[in-house]
Order: C-alpha cells, then sequence, then structure tokens
C-alpha cells in the first residue's frame, strides 16, 4: 500500500465536498456585492461585456470542477490501496568495477583492435599503446 496517495485522495475528496456545497453561494454572494445585488438584465449585460459569463455558469463549472477533484481523490485512494510500494532493491547497483575483468584481455578484443589498425582507424603507435592498457589491465 501507498500511504502518500492515500492521504493524498483523502485530502482531495475531504476538500472536494465542503467546496461542492458552499463555494457556489460564496461566489454568487461575491457577484451579487461586485454588481450591487441587483440580478437586473443590466448588470448581466455589463458583466457578459465585460467577459464574465452569468452567474449560473460559474456555479455549474465551479460544480464540475469540485467533482472531478473527487473522482481524482478516488482514484489516488484506490491506486494507494491497490499498489504495492516500490522494494528498496528495485533497481540493481551497477558499477564500472564490476564489468572490468582482471583476466587477460580477450581474443575478441585484441581481433577488433587488429581489425582497426587494419583499417587505417588507428596507428600502429596507437594500437601499441592501446594493448599495453589492456595487458596491464591484469
Amino acid at each position: 500500500m501507498r500511504f502518500r496517495a492515500v492521504i493524498i485522495g483523502i485530502f482531495c475528496v475531504i476538500s472536494a465536498v465542503p467546496g461542492y456545497t458552499t463555494l457556489p453561494s460564496f461566489i454568487t454572494a461575491e457577484m451579487n456585492k461586485l454588481t450591487g445585488g441587483s440580478s437586473s438584465p443590466m448588470s448581466s449585460q455589463i458583466l457578459s461585456t465585460l467577459g464574465i459569463p452569468p452567474i449560473d455558469t460559474i456555479v455549474t463549472l465551479i460544480q464540475y470542477s469540485f467533482v472531478g477533484l473527487f473522482v481524482v481523490g478516488l482514484g489516488f485512494i484506490a491506486f494507494g490501496l491497490v499498489s504495492k510500494g516500490i522494494p528498496k532493491r528495485a533497481f540493481p547497483k551497477l558499477s564500472i568495477e564490476s564489468k572490468l575483468s582482471t583476466e587477460e584481455p580477450t581474443p575478441d578484443v585484441l581481433h577488433v583492435l587488429k581489425e582497426r589498425l587494419a583499417n587505417g582507424e588507428i596507428t600502429s603507435n596507437q594500437y601499441h599503446d592501446i594493448r599495453k592498457v589492456l595487458e596491464d589491465k591484469i
């Protein structure tokens, strides 16, 4: 179980319920203060000229957003209850040292080195230097 997801979900659900019920009346009261308390066609026309939608539309949008928050909270709770925690060693520790071998260079490595010399990708000095480095790794 993932407790953080459950706690976030509970917080979303708890905040969505009062928001759904109380915020629309608060918005309506504030809009009435803005328009002078009248719901005359003149004040709604002024608000629509300013680009503000009618109060009923605003309240509906707010309620939909709180319903969405409630659903998201339920999703977080379900995810937290169903999912398992990440194991402590989910990703193996990788180190370059474990990849290096203390054995002699394999014939494949020397073969590739010889091919690069034959193709002209490296000079003979580079070949000898690289071969010396590979042999010193022992």
